[in-house]
């Protein structure tokens, strides 16, 4: 396994689920929300995702660059 098919998987999984999210936004995807969240509790998730989706951004391309500079 190379750093190809490691990259190529990230992006295939990260466009995997903002498809899935974006589908169920539009009302394609018939999910639900099965809990009512407070507007508190929504923005604090909201927080938390924002945070997820940095460090999943960041962490990986840090680490790939890191890779890139000292030839791992």
């Amino acid at each position: 396994m190379t750093w190809k098919t490691t990259f190529l998987f990230m992006v295939l999984a990260t466009l995997v689920v903002i498809l899935v999210g974006w589908l169920t936004s539009i009302g394609i995807l018939p999910i639900s929300q099965m809990i009512n969240y407070s507007d508190v509790g929504l923005r604090f998730i909201r927080v938390w995702i924002l945070l997820a989706i940095a460090i999943g951004l960041i962490v990986p391309t840090i680490t790939f660059i890191i890779g890139l500079l000292f030839d791992f």
